[in-house]
Parts: structure tokens; C-alpha cells; sequence
């Protein structure tokens, strides 16, 4: 009704609803209405994110020109463990069927841990689709293979020359 321009028709509506649930005033009324509805429409499941970024590592070995950790180099350091788990467990608590993606801004394969924790996240995320953007540098075919063994649905390369472009092409065909 807001949106036609019926701001009275609105509030009246807003404010039978606010009686109805016992919010108060119109404002309040849209808010409650939202509850009723997300509790209608999703019922006791939380709100679960389709998306999952993790980055496990802050390193990366390039520098480009697009990308923010080519302002901020000194951005470093490593996931725990604990937290990998903890992040994992929260996914599974809800029934995680989304993607999660294993990088942000950061060359993932710079992490040696990376597999097992992958492995580990497919034993609790079995629906859930597992990606991994690379720039290709240290991808080799035993690294590919490694990854989709673990649990990888899918390994995407932002070559950044033509050497790494080349071993790529190779590895896929």
C-alpha cells in the first residue's frame, strides 16, 4: 500500500495488525508482521545463510591490482583449528545445504591443512556444495585430484599468466 502512494490505507492496516499481535503503534506493527510471517514461512529453522565464505589463511602470493590485499599486504595470519570446527558445527547445526566457499581474499591452496579440513566439513555438510577459487600457481593434477577426493564440488582458476594458464588446461584435459 506504501508503495501505491495508499499511506493511510497503510497505517490502518499497520495498526489492525499491531492490535492483533499487541505491538503498539504502526512502526511496530510492520516489524511484528515481519516476525509473523518469517515464523509462518520458516517455522522454528533459524535463518541460514546460502553463501559461506571461509578463509583460512590471510596469505596469498599475488598482488593484483584489483583485489584488496594488494592496499593491505601486511594482512596475514591463519585460521585455528577451533575455529574451522566451530564454524562447521554452526553450518551443520542448521542443516547447511549451501555453498561454502574455502577462500575470500587469499590464495587457499597456501594452506597444507586445507584437505583434511575439507574432508572433515564434508563428513558434517553432505548436501552442501564446496567451492575453491584459485589462482592456479600451485595447483598440480595430485593437488586436484586430492581436493575432490576430500570433497570439492568444484575448483575454479583465476590464471594470472600464461604458464599457469597452460598447467591448467593441462590438468583438466
Amino acid at each position: 500500500l506504501l508503495a501505491l502512494g495508499r499511506r493511510s490505507e497503510a497505517v490502518e492496516c499497520f495498526s489492525r495488525v499491531a492490535a492483533l499481535l499487541d505491538c503498539g503503534n504502526a512502526r511496530e506493527s510492520v516489524r511484528c508482521a515481519r516476525l509473523a510471517e518469517w515464523d509462518a514461512t520458516i517455522g522454528a529453522k533459524p535463518f541460514a545463510p546460502r553463501v559461506v565464505a571461509i578463509e583460512t589463511t590471510g596469505f596469498c602470493n599475488r598482488s593484483c591490482g584489483y583485489c584488496p590485499v594488494s592496499k593491505n599486504p601486511k594482512r596475514r595470519g591463519s585460521m585455528s583449528e577451533a575455529m574451522f570446527a566451530s564454524i562447521i558445527d554452526q553450518l551443520a547445526a542448521l542443516d547447511h545445504d549451501g555453498d561454502v566457499d574455502f577462500q575470500y581474499y587469499n590464495e587457499p591452496l597456501l594452506d597444507k591443512r586445507l584437505p583434511e579440513w575439507i574432508r572433515s566439513a564434508r563428513a558434517k555438510l553432505p548436501r552442501a556444495c564446496f567451492k575453491l577459487i584459485t589462482n592456479g600457481d600451485y595447483l598440480t593434477l595430485d593437488k586436484a585430484r586430492a581436493l575432490i577426493r576430500c570433497g570439492i564440488n568444484q575448483i575454479r582458476v583465476s590464471a594470472h599468466s600464461e604458464e599457469t594458464a597452460a598447467r591448467v588446461v593441462e590438468i583438466v584435459q
